[in-house]
């Protein structure tokens, strides 16, 4: 999660259909915040709780780079 963070290079991430995504959400959602080169973010069938919906989505208020996610079949 941290080279997440620091990224400025990687712009379209797949993390589709992985099943260790949800315990570590906060971490995502961290990344996600400071992150500002990202602009494609796949998060689909990873089953995602509510509460970790709710960290992304926290997250992503302050991210200006990201304009497409999917989280599709969660």
């Amino acid at each position: 999660a941290t080279a997440l963070a620091i990224n400025s290079t990687l712009e379209r991430l797949n993390l589709n259909n992985n099943d260790r995504i949800d315990g570590n959400v906060m971490l995502l959602a961290t990344a996600l915040a400071m992150n500002s080169a990202l602009t494609v973010l796949n998060l689909g069938k990873i089953n995602i709780s509510n509460k970790g919906a709710t960290q992304i989505a926290t997250a992503l208020s302050s991210n200006i780079t990201l304009t497409n996610l999917s989280l599709w079949n969660n």
